[in-house]
């Protein structure tokens, strides 16, 4: 590998990575504001987002999230030379980017460092996840939890994936499959043992339908020590109720305590105003300086394909419009309003779009 990191701090370094592209950035930097909120002073955050393409621009507004911060660290690190030449899957899923597959890289980008914490940047933390840099990891790859609504899908009749995981994956135990969106990675036994090389001579050899997710699953069963769902906590599609009875009880209690939330699939907080959930991400959106990015996200498109959107009651009108909406994203900004507030406010700012839409 072409790029080394080595440890932001020299005591009590915990290391969470992300993979995001330029696109992403504000969503991920949602993310990023939650895990500072639910941070331990005693303990260093050495955050690190792999990327090909984040411009110094956003560069600088993340960099500017912990500059208040002696115990936080963020640095992006363009590794477009590490993966020159390499083929990912991902035309089966339009929410799916090559960026999914860089935690793969990760033992040998960080040739110094025991472990790691890698998470997505969908996600919102409730809780530290320092706790999780505390998983003992002596004879496991990695740890992570149990993928509830794929094991439901395993167990729903009629659905292809038990197929799949039977004779394509070859599972073992897929009571066992895992979400690879929260990983802590023994980043020294896999160098030992698994080395990126190893993971990516894998992962471009098939079309893999869950891509790095299904690699890693491969390739370290029997390996994986799996912590509480509530450490990763996907919404239900319905198909939660078909795991095995205590795998479902787990995950009813994962959603009344959540410590990490996960918007994984296409329903996300920042497009549709009814994703379960949803309020978690707007806690933090307002307090990070991508917040007008993120609303540039909801659209009346969006709202218009969904046909769950929900209906309006009232639009704002036009006169004062444009000096309205920004003296509510400022106030949003400076958390002197909620979520419910700016939610209201968007979904009606919206409906007026599309009610007036091509009228003077």
């Amino acid at each position: 590998m072409s790029t080394n990191i080595e440890p932001a701090f020299s005591n009590n370094n915990i290391p969470v990575v992300f993979a995001s592209n330029e696109q992403f950035v504000p969503v991920m930097a949602v993310m990023i504001q939650s895990i500072i909120e639910n941070s331990s002073v005693s303990k260093n955050y050495d955050l690190i987002v792999l990327t090909t393409n984040i411009s110094n621009a956003y560069k600088a507004q993340l960099q500017s999230m912990v500059q208040a911060y002696q115990n936080f660290s963020i640095r992006v690190f363009d590794i477009s030379v590490d993966i020159e030449g390499l083929n990912f899957y991902t035309a089966n899923r339009e929410t799916i980017t090559a960026e999914t597959y860089y935690r793969l890289l990760l033992p040998e980008l960080m040739p110094t460092y025991k472990k790691t914490i890698y998470l997505d940047g969908d996600m919102v933390a409730n809780a530290d996840v320092a706790e999780l840099f505390e998983v003992d990891l002596d004879g496991y790859y990695l740890a992570s939890s149990r993928d509830a609504d794929g094991i439901g899908r395993y167990y729903k009749p009629g659905d292809q994936r038990k197929d799949y995981r039977d004779n394509v994956l070859k599972l073992k135990n897929p009571d066992n499959y895992f979400c690879a969106g929260m990983l802590v990675m023994n980043l020294e036994l896999l160098r030992k043992e698994l080395p990126s090389k190893k993971l990516l001579e894998v992962a471009t050899s098939f079309q893999w339908q869950w891509h790095d997710q299904d690699v890693l699953n491969v390739l370290c069963e029997g390996k994986v020590k799996l912590v509480d769902m509530a450490w990763d906590v996907l919404r239900d599609a319905g198909n939660n109720q078909y795991m095995p009875r205590e795998f479902y009880e787990e995950f009813l209690e994962s959603e009344r305590n959540p410590k990490i939330v996960h918007y994984g699939g296409v329903r996300k907080p920042w497009l549709y105003f009814d994703v379960e959930r949803g309020e978690y991400f707007w806690r933090y959106a307002g307090k990070t300086p991508f917040y007008k990015q993120i609303l540039s996200l909801v659209n009346d498109t969006n709202l218009i394909r969904h046909p769950y959107a929900p209906p309006q009651k009232k639009a704002p009108t036009s006169k004062n419009d444009a000096q309205y909406k920004d003296l509510v994203l400022k106030q949003f900004e400076q958390g002197k309003i909620g979520f419910r507030y700016i939610w209201k406010y968007i979904k009606a700012w919206i409906n007026y779009k599309i009610k007036y839409r091509g009228k003077k």
